[in-house]
């Protein structure tokens, strides 16, 4: 098993009726986001704020979508 997986597979979503959240190995937080463009693609910029066991942790990123 891997640390990113420990407790769950790790997952990011992006719910279209609201907040998202994600978790990676101890890493929990919930998810801000609004669909941008950017370069001309859809993208996703969002911020976060959780906590990575007991230790609260926020910060802001872009999602975007793989080119070829």
């Amino acid at each position: 098993m891997h640390f990113i997986d420990a407790e769950v597979p790790r997952y990011i979503n992006f719910a279209d009726d609201g907040p998202g959240d994600f978790q990676s190995g101890n890493v929990r937080c919930d998810i801000d986001w609004q669909e941008v463009e950017r370069d001309g693609e859809p993208a996703a910029e969002f911020s976060f704020e959780g906590n990575d066991e007991m230790d609260p942790m926020s910060g802001r990123g872009v999602a975007e979508s793989g080119k070829a």
